[in-house]
C-alpha cells in the first residue's frame, strides 16, 4: 500500500528546499567579456575564481549551502537540465515519459556516460542515489527536498531505464531533479570514501574533483571524455579549460581588488564596485537577476498591532524604500514590488508601482487608528507606546544592517519606535523561534515554491522546528488552498492564477514589505570569456575560456 502524504506535508518540505539554496529560478546566461570575444574560443589554460565564503561539503546528497553549489555544478550532472526559460532539457536521461496519472516518471539514460573514476552510469547507480538521499543516515537536507514529499521510490526497469514514483503527482518535480542537490555522483565512490566523500565528489560533469584545502580553495581538472552536455550549451565536448580553481577571499574589497592578479573573477562584487567595474576597460561584470523572493520585511500578525491589515499598511507607507533603493544599491539592486522576484516563473509584473512612500498619510492613518503622539515625538494608545522590535542578523550581508538603520528613522518620524535587535546567529534564531519580534527580514534564492515555504500557515517558526520561514506568523486557508491547488496543478496556467493570486493578496494585506530584488554580481578579466549563469544563477563554466592576459 502505498504511503499517503498531504500536500500540507509538501509545504513543509518545500520550505527546507527553499531555505537550502538559501541561495534560484533565475538567471540568464552569458559572461560577456570586456573586449571583444575572439572569433574562436581558446582550449586550455586556467581560471580562478574567487568565492566569498568557503566550500565545506561537495556531497550533493548532503549538502546544502549555496557556495558548496556552486561548486558542484561543475563536477556533477543532473538527469535533467532547466534552462533560464524554465524549459526541461535532455542531460544524463536522453528522455522520459510521465504516466496517465502524472505518478511515474520514466527515464530513458543515455548510453556510454561515465563517472570520473571510469565506473558506467546506469539505472542502478541512479536509484542507488536516490535511496541513499532518502536513507537517514545520510542526513540529507537539500536533496531530501528536492525530491518533494510525494516521492516513493526509484526502480531500475532497465539497464539504461529509470522510473521514479510519486504517490500523488507533482508539478514542481521534473525542477528538483534539475538541481544539483540530485546530481549522480558514483555509487562506486561512495562506498569508497565513506564519510569522507563529502571532500572528494566523484560524478560525470565537465570538471574533475582535484583537491581541497578548507577555507582556502577547491581544485578542479578538465574532463577530457566529457560529451554529454544539455542542449543549450555554445559547444559541445569537453570543456575548453584545463583548470578551473575557486579560491576563498571573503573581504569583498579584497576579493574585487584581487581580480587580475591572484584571481580571474570573482563572486558578489559589492554594489558600489559594480559601477567601478563597469567603467574600466581590463574588466567586464555580469549582474545576474536571481529568482526565488526578495529581500523583504514581514510584520508579526500574532502580535499587536501588527495582526490589523491598517497598522501594517501605515507603517509600510512610512518607509522610504526609493531612498533606500538610490542610497546604498546603485543601480545594483531594485526596488521589488512582488514577494516573488522578476526571475522567477509566475512573477506579478501588475504588482509594480501599486504602493508608494507617503508619510502624511501613514501619520494620518496611524491618527486614525487611535494612536495619539507624545512629547518624545512617538505614539501611545492606552498607555501602551507604538513599538516595532525589530530582529537583525549581525552578519553584514548586502547592507540590511544599514537597510533597518534607515527604516528606523523612517519609521519615528511617522511616531513608530523600533527597537533593533542586532543578533549573531544563534540568538537571533532562538529569539525568532520564541516568537520575540514584530519585524524581520528574509530573502531565500529558490523558485516559485519559496511562497510555499514563507506563507504557509504550517511553517511557522518554534523551537525545535528547525528553519521554517513564515515568519509573518500568517495563518490564512485562502492562501493555504492557493499554495495547495498550485502545487498539485497540471495546467501552467492555472498554477499561474494561484501564484499570483497569493502575490497579489500578500501586498493587498501587507503581510510583507518587499524591498529590493537581489541580482548576483560576478567581475572579471578582460581575458575571461563566456562564464554562464544556470538557472538558479550559479556559475557554469563549462563554456568558458581564457585568452591571453
Amino acid at each position: 500500500m502505498k504511503k499517503h502524504v498531504t500536500a500540507r506535508s509538501k509545504r513543509i518540505l518545500l520550505s527546507a528546499l527553499a531555505g537550502a539554496s538559501v541561495v534560484a529560478l533565475a538567471a540568464g546566461c552569458s559572461g560577456t567579456p570586456a573586449g571583444e570575444s575572439p572569433s574562436e574560443p581558446v582550449e586550455g589554460g586556467a581560471l580562478t575564481f574567487a568565492l566569498d565564503s568557503a566550500p565545506d561539503n561537495l556531497d550533493p546528497g548532503s549538502s546544502s549551502s549555496s557556495v558548496n553549489a556552486e561548486v558542484m555544478r561543475q563536477v556533477f550532472d543532473s538527469l535533467v537540465w532547466q534552462s533560464p526559460d524554465h524549459e526541461f532539457k535532455p542531460w544524463l536521461a536522453e528522455d522520459w515519459a510521465l504516466s496517465d496519472d502524472g505518478t511515474e516518471y520514466t527515464f530513458t539514460l543515455r548510453d556510454g556516460v561515465t563517472f570520473h573514476d571510469d565506473s558506467q552510469l546506469d539505472a542502478a547507480s541512479v536509484c542507488f542515489n536516490f535511496d541513499r538521499v532518502t536513507d537517514p543516515e545520510t542526513k540529507s537536507r537539500s536533496a531530501i527536498s528536492a525530491l518533494g514529499a510525494f516521492y516513493e521510490g526509484c526502480e531500475a526497469s532497465g539497464d539504461l531505464e529509470v522510473t521514479l514514483s510519486l504517490s500523488q503527482p507533482d508539478a514542481t518535480f521534473l525542477s528538483g531533479l534539475s538541481q544539483v542537490w540530485l546530481g549522480i555522483q558514483s555509487p562506486t565512490a561512495i562506498e569508497k570514501y565513506g564519510d569522507d566523500v563529502t571532500t572528494h565528489p566523484t560524478g560525470t560533469g565537465p570538471f574533475v574533483f582535484d583537491s581541497m584545502a578548507l577555507n582556502s580553495n577547491v581544485v578542479l581538472t578538465k574532463n577530457a571524455d566529457y560529451d554529454w552536455a544539455p542542449e543549450g550549451m555554445k559547444h559541445s565536448g569537453a570543456a575548453y579549460l584545463d583548470t578551473l580553481k575557486f579560491l576563498v577571499v571573503t573581504e569583498p574589497t579584497t576579493r574585487f581588488r584581487s581580480i587580475g592578479n591572484n584571481v580571474d573573477a570573482a563572486e558578489t562584487i559589492a554594489t558600489q564596485d559594480v559601477a567601478t567595474a563597469k567603467d574600466d576597460p581590463a574588466l567586464g561584470v555580469d549582474v545576474v537577476s536571481v529568482p526565488g523572493t526578495p529581500y523583504q520585511l514581514f510584520f508579526n500578525e500574532s502580535h499587536a498591532p501588527w495582526d490589523t491589515v491598517d497598522a501594517r499598511k501605515a507603517s509600510r507607507m512610512a518607509m522610504d524604500i526609493p531612498s533606500i533603493i538610490e542610497s546604498l544599491y546603485f543601480g545594483v539592486f531594485d526596488r521589488a514590488w512582488s514577494p516573488l522576484s522578476p526571475a522567477s516563473k509566475y512573477f506579478d509584473d501588475s504588482l509594480k508601482d501599486s504602493v508608494s512612500y507617503d508619510l502624511d498619510a501613514a501619520k494620518a492613518a496611524f491618527d486614525d487608528l487611535g494612536w495619539v503622539v507624545g512629547d518624545d515625538g512617538y505614539r501611545y494608545k492606552d498607555g501602551e507606546i507604538l513599538k516595532l522590535d525589530y530582529l537583525v542578523p549581525s552578519a553584514k550581508r548586502e547592507k540590511r544592517q544599514q537597510v533597518a538603520q534607515f527604516l528606523q528613522e523612517n519609521l519615528k518620524d511617522a511616531g513608530v519606535k523600533v527597537n533593533l535587535q542586532f543578533l549573531a546567529s544563534g540568538p537571533y534564531s532562538a529569539t525568532r523561534d520564541k516568537n520575540d519580534y514584530d519585524v524581520m527580514g528574509l530573502s531565500l534564492t529558490s523558485g516559485y515554491s519559496a511562497l510555499g515555504a514563507i506563507y504557509d500557515s504550517d511553517n511557522y517558526p518554534a523551537p525545535g522546528k528547525g528553519n521554517y520561514y513564515n515568519y509573518a506568523q500568517l495563518k490564512s486557508d485562502e492562501v493555504d488552498g492557493w499554495i495547495e491547488k498550485a502545487q498539485l496543478s497540471a495546467d501552467d496556467a492555472e498554477a499561474e492564477t494561484y501564484w499570483k493570486n497569493i502575490q497579489q493578496y500578500v501586498i493587498k494585506n501587507a503581510v510583507s514589505v518587499p524591498i529590493y530584488n537581489f541580482n548576483y554580481t560576478v567581475a572579471f578579466a578582460a581575458h575571461v570569456h563566456d562564464i554562464s549563469y544556470n538557472w538558479k544563477s550559479y556559475p557554469v563554466f563549462y563554456d568558458s575560456y581564457v585568452t591571453e592576459k
